[in-house]
């Protein structure tokens, strides 16, 4: 919990003699240390961090050109800061863990959705992705063909990352039907209303989601 961590680090900090200026402090430390106890390689065995690692990619490759286009091809137009938020802090994640994902889709146009629903690949008519409130992340490589090992590896780094900042969304690999793991999307969403076709595209680069992140 992550109230209850602030309050410990506050009473730790204090403590030690330190008087930290405002809450944001504490909560920066307190995130990191939250990110840093969460070691999901540690919870594997063998045989799948066997398949995992063949999914990784060098350090160096994160500096790649294609790397970075892939990162700017989404979307994100009318999008809450929360989605901003919960993109920036997935993609630290899994480049800290040598995991290469981009953010495939985040606003998706009505037209598309209808077709794709036609096509039996989605139920909705009208969905998260119309408003901005959902982000499909798919391998760089591999896009979608991932062993379900792999999957479930991004779904627990997006779990922690949503309890760290505090980000009420929900994993589509949590679903039976349909079982859709590269989707997450805002518990919220249909309280938001659909951003239009003429509203003005938005593209950002990781410097431009780190911005946005609250």
């Amino acid at each position: 919990n992550i109230s209850e961590l602030v309050a410990q680090f506050r009473k730790k900090l204090i403590g030690q003699g330190h008087r930290p200026a405002d809450k944001t402090e504490i909560l920066t430390r307190a995130r990191r240390h939250l990110d840093l106890s969460f070691k999901p390689d540690d919870q594997l065995d063998a045989n799948t961090l066997a398949v995992i690692n063949e999914y990784r990619m060098a350090p160096h490759r994160f500096l790649d050109a294609r790397y970075y286009r892939q990162i700017e091809r989404a979307d994100y137009r009318g999008a809450p800061d929360q989605l901003k938020t919960f993109c920036y802090y997935f993609y630290q994640a899994t480049r800290k863990r040598g995991f290469p994902v981009y953010a495939h889709t985040v606003w998706r146009s009505p037209q598309l959705q209808r077709q794709l629903k036609r096509e039996g690949k989605s139920n909705l008519s009208s969905g998260a992705h119309q408003r901005s409130a959902a982000v499909d992340f798919v391998h760089l490589h591999h896009h979608w063909e991932m062993h379900r090992h792999c999957w479930e590896y991004l779904g627990e780094i997006g779990k922690n990352v949503a309890r760290t900042h505090g980000i009420d969304i929900e994993w589509g690999g949590d679903w039976e039907d349909p079982y859709d793991p590269a989707h997450w999307e805002l518990a919220q969403w249909e309280d938001l209303p659909e951003i239009p076709e003429d509203h003005s595209t938005l593209k950002l680069t990781l410097n431009q989601l780190h911005r946005h992140a609250t």
